[in-house]
């Protein structure tokens, strides 16, 4: 028999049971043979397992959130904004409405290849100042 530590003793006194009681639990808890030990429950705390498990999760977390995510509005083809060829070269006639010119827009530099257009025509339309 192995003598008792003071702590030991203190624990004796407070469960109510007597020693050899106790020295019989110390030696059981000692045999005792964990039934997960070499089986797949048998998960420790090591770097490949951490990697698996934060990836399988990390995953789940983007599918998840690329499914909540609002789904962007489609413009409307109304309400959208001419385009700069649009706005300066029309292909349609000149009866319409003139756009006004704002402060800091670009100046529109007309050209033509004559070789191409050998009356050299260019239909254009600018902004009013």
């Amino acid at each position: 028999m192995r003598k008792l530590l003071p702590y030991e003793h203190q624990l004796i006194e407070a469960l109510g049971v007597t020693k050899e009681e106790y020295l019989n639990f110390v030696a059981i808890q000692q045999d005792y043979k964990d039934p997960k030990v070499g089986t797949v429950l048998d998960v420790r705390n090591d770097a490949g397992t951490v990697a698996i498990v934060l990836t399988i999760v990390g995953t789940l977390f983007q599918v998840g959130a690329a499914l909540l995510a609002p789904k962007p509005e489609i413009p409307d083809v109304g309400s959208r904004r001419r385009n700069r060829q649009q706005r300066f070269a029309p292909s349609f006639g000149f009866n319409s409405a003139q756009d006004l010119a704002k402060y800091g827009d670009p100046v529109n530099l007309i050209y033509t290849n004559k070789e191409q257009n050998p009356f050299g025509s260019v239909r254009a339309s600018g902004s009013l100042v």
